[in-house]
């Protein structure tokens, strides 16, 4: 009887300012076969998209799935790989892919009134909106021109998923994007926000941590792909190898929900 080969290629099928997913797969020997396991070391559900090549051996979740491993699970099954009675070679492949969040979300919370990113009292400008003619081409993203230093508030409750802060550069090229500082919040109905451009270790959150919307969670900054002083806000959620962005409305100054237009000038009177 030959030992199966397992064969694990994890590739991040999200896209961006992302990093690939922190999860690993594993096999035990069963009296039947074989049962393959996964460890989410996540705080947000990672995809996982699996593809078996079998000899002699019969999956209990067919030739190729997609599942979605729970945050933070331990030994979460995947699958359980049968023998075949009256065979004695046995061998298989594994061929995966992985990415943040459900990347089969249909429905999200197209009424959550966000709140700006900033302190009561505060006025910025929003230098590029959606679909803008620089950096948001085809993105659905928000740029408030702020000086280096301002405090930068959840504009939405969630837990933080990914944090990167050790940056100090930037420059206008579409490559310096990989200098990007920047904050991850995973949202309770699945899609993500994300607090770019933020000062060298402007982090006032870790990993882990569950923030309320308000809560204060890092300093501004110039990092990255940026010509100036800014916050760069998106919302979004996986689709396979892309990310979808998503406009969002606001609560604004005098009270209302809305969808903010580049070019006016936000202030926080609440």
């Amino acid at each position: 009887m030959y030992k199966p080969v397992l064969l694990v290629l994890l590739i991040a099928a999200s896209a961006g300012l992302d990093a690939q997913p922190n999860l690993d797969l594993k096999e035990e020997r069963t009296p039947d076969g074989y049962a393959i396991f996964a460890t989410n070391k996540e705080y947000c559900p990672v995809s996982l998209e699996i593809k078996f090549d079998l000899e002699n051996l019969e999956s209990s979740i067919g030739a190729e799935n997609t599942l979605l491993i729970p945050a933070q699970a331990e030994k979460f099954k995947v699958a359980d790989l049968t023998m075949q009675p009256d065979k004695y070679q046995f061998q298989y492949r594994i061929r995966t892919s992985a990415g943040f969040g459900d990347i089969r979300l249909q429905r999200y919370d197209t009424n959550y009134v966000y709140d700006l990113p900033f302190e009561k009292g505060q006025a910025y400008l929003l230098q590029q909106g959606y679909q803008g003619r620089f950096s948001h081409l085809g993105e659905n993203a928000l740029d408030f021109a702020m000086p280096i230093g301002t405090k930068v508030l959840a504009a939405r409750e969630g837990i933080v998923v990914k944090i990167v802060q050790h940056h100090n550069q930037n420059c206008i090229r579409e490559d310096c994007r990989d200098l990007n500082n920047y904050v991850l919040i995973y949202h309770p109905d699945g899609t993500f926000g994300e607090y770019v451009h933020l000062q060298k270790n402007g982090a006032r959150v870790k990993v882990g941590d569950r923030v309320r919307k308000g809560d204060w969670i890092a300093l501004s900054g110039n990092t990255g792909w940026s010509t100036g002083p800014h916050l760069h806000f998106s919302c979004y959620y996986y689709a396979g190898d892309n990310r979808k962005t998503i406009q969002t409305l606001f609560k604004v100054d005098n009270g209302s929900a809305a969808y903010l237009r580049e070019q006016q000038t936000y202030r926080k009177d609440y």
